[in-house]
């Protein structure tokens, strides 16, 4: 097998652009695909990091029959809001939970007029669960006072600047007309579209007045300690309220991102068609070069037999040869695709720069998407490669071997 194996790499060299430019192409599919699933699995964590830091938490816990008809923002369904929160906050693994009310409106500025959803928040337990704080130019609403943050895309829209004065229109829990004015002290630019584009916050106390919920609240948002199982804590936390007397689901950031997470799941198909790539690559290049090498090795295919090497032992020489020029494209392609991939770990990609305000709704999407250092996939694609090109050989090789001496000699 060492004589096979030297002889192998010697055809190689002897050969070595046609054998560079075969396993370049290749190379360059294992980088690519390096890259590709680095960025995608960069924007997936990143999408769910918004979600968790924006929208639900960790674990939300709604009045029973809320979470199938959230998307109506129904307020006929609350919980207690400081009790639920108080409970909530005992359950082991708890770090943070904290009430808010979640109600449609319109947003009346003047004669403009635009839809959105008001969101009621605690303004000194909010910070515990959500990151709203970090990305105010201004501040969050006081507790008690008619203030309200808006979202910054929304601002703009509507030209409202801090300091304005701004009138949310909605109904009250009996659906009586109901009007807020409210002063603009802040305004939200954040990583979520959906905050930025059309969400309005102001004072859960003023947000419960306002709707007559006698201090309810249509969530309990929950954040966890670091390592804490979001489904054993819904789980305890459903039971600890059933016992306090409080009627309670409790679902998972998994389930409030279940949209948002079948999005992610198509990244498999895209990193099936790299693959199918690779495969296409490996096999059109490699059975290309094999074919080639028969063809002109005929005369030392002959003499190779004369001397008494059998046809296995011929097959294995052509399958070692494609095997080199695998583990070269595996190895070319990793390099390539490390460091490319360092430059996205470390730097990132602006996708605001390249799309501007245009998001598709994707949580995430603004900002600089960093990629991650993702081991598996650099073992996977260097696998296909290297497998695809033994496969591709296996015909060619088989082939060669059955030439006659006899006549390859005399040729």
């Amino acid at each position: 097998m060492l004589f096979l194996a030297k002889l192998a790499a010697r055809n190689l060299w002897r050969n070595r652009l046609r054998t560079v430019l075969t396993f370049s192409a290749l190379a360059v599919g294992i980088a690519w695909l390096v890259l590709v699933d680095s960025l995608i699995t960069g924007l997936d964590n990143q999408g769910v990091a918004t979600i968790v830091d924006f929208e639900s938490g960790d674990v939300q816990i709604h009045a029973p029959g809320y979470f199938a008809d959230r998307d109506d923002l129904p307020l006929g369904r609350t919980l207690p809001a400081h009790r639920a929160a108080s409970t909530a906050l005992g359950v082991p693994g708890v770090q943070a939970a904290t009430p808010r009310v979640r109600f449609g409106a319109r947003l009346n500025v003047g004669w403009e007029e635009f839809p959105v959803i008001g969101v009621g928040i605690d303004p000194a337990r909010d910070s515990g669960v959500f990151r709203l704080a970090d990305h105010i130019e201004g501040r969050l609403p006081r507790a008690g006072a008619h203030e309200a943050v808006i979202g910054a895309k929304l601002a703009d829209l509507l030209e409202i600047h801090a300091g304005d004065a701004i009138t949310l229109v909605t109904r009250t829990r009996d659906e009586a007309w109901q009007a807020l004015d409210l002063t603009v002290v802040g305004l939200a630019r954040t990583p979520h579209p959906g905050v930025n584009e059309g969400q309005v916050y102001l004072p859960l106390d003023v947000a419960d007045s306002a709707l007559a919920l006698g201090g309810g609240a249509t969530e309990v948002a929950l954040r966890l300690a670091p390592g804490q199982s979001a489904t054993a804590v819904a789980q305890e936390a459903r039971e600890r309220l059933n016992t306090a007397g409080v009627e309670a689901e409790a679902v998972t950031w998994q389930e409030s991102a279940a949209d948002f997470l079948s999005l992610t799941r198509t990244k498999s198909s895209g990193n099936a068609m790299i693959v199918l790539m690779i495969v296409i690559i490996a096999l059109v290049g490699v059975t290309n070069t094999i074919l080639l090498g028969t063809l002109e090795r005929r005369q030392e295919i002959g003499t190779m037999k004369a001397m008494g090497l059998r046809e296995g032992e011929i097959v294995r020489l052509f399958l070692l040869e494609a095997t080199g020029i695998g583990l070269l494209a595996a190895l070319t392609g990793s390099t390539l695709g490390a460091a490319a991939n360092l430059y996205l770990v470390r730097v990132g990609v602006d996708f605001s720069a390249l799309f501007g305000d245009i998001t598709f709704n994707i949580p995430g999407l603004l900002g600089r998407v960093h990629g991650v250092w993702h081991g598996g996939v650099f073992l996977w694609a260097s696998a296909v490669g290297i497998a695809t090109c033994w496969l591709a050989a296996s015909f060619p090789a088989r082939r060669a071997a059955r030439l006659d001496a006899a006549v390859t000699v005399r040729i």
